[in-house]
């Protein structure tokens, strides 16, 4: 498996990496040190870069300096389900904002119990970047960031990215997986 961290592309065999749980501590811990990567990844097309990289632990530094880290504690994935459909709506109707202006963090644990390769919880966590400015009020983009440990030493990859943007004139938000292929 191949990570990018601010060292460039390594090799990692699987027994040298393991699954972490995050927590507002371990994540403000990870945070502070900028101990961001992308991976475990086979197409390299996907990847963060080493300059994106760099913001995404600035950005995640700096929310956590700011305090705007929301942990919501443990969410069904049936819940979440449900309150996606009533939350889109809600978006798309323009009565939800952000909670902050700049870089925010959310923060839950999750389960599934109708899916059988699900054995007990996980932990998500999302850095959420909205853009403010006239031109894009309501469109962000988000990246899940999930905890691993690598050689016992404690980061967050990069995972899930995109970009929604929302359309004014049809009332509804459009959401684009980031790459870098054209």
């Amino acid at each position: 498996m191949r990570f990018t961290n601010n060292d460039g592309e390594v090799e990692v065999k699987p027994d040298d990496y393991a699954p972490l749980s995050l927590t507002p501590s371990r994540l403000r811990d990870i945070a502070m040190r900028h101990g961001v990567t992308s991976g475990p990844g086979v197409d390299r097309s996907y990847m963060p870069t080493q300059n994106e990289l760099g913001v995404v632990a600035r950005s995640l530094a700096h929310a956590i300096n700011h305090g705007q880290m929301i942990d919501f504690g443990h969410w069904p994935n049936g819940m979440i389900k449900k309150a996606a459909v009533r939350g889109g709506d809600l978006y798309s109707a323009g009565a939800l904002s952000h909670p902050f202006g700049s870089p925010y963090v959310i923060l839950h644990s999750w389960s599934d119990e109708m899916n059988p390769r699900m054995t007990g919880t996980e932990t998500c966590a999302y850095l959420v970047n909205p853009f403010r400015n006239e031109k894009l009020p309501d469109d962000f983009e988000a990246m899940e960031i999930t905890g691993l440990s690598i050689g016992g030493i404690d980061c967050v990859s990069v995972n899930d990215r995109v970009t929604f943007e929302f359309d004014h004139e049809k009332k509804s938000a459009i959401c684009f997986p980031l790459s870098r292929i054209s």
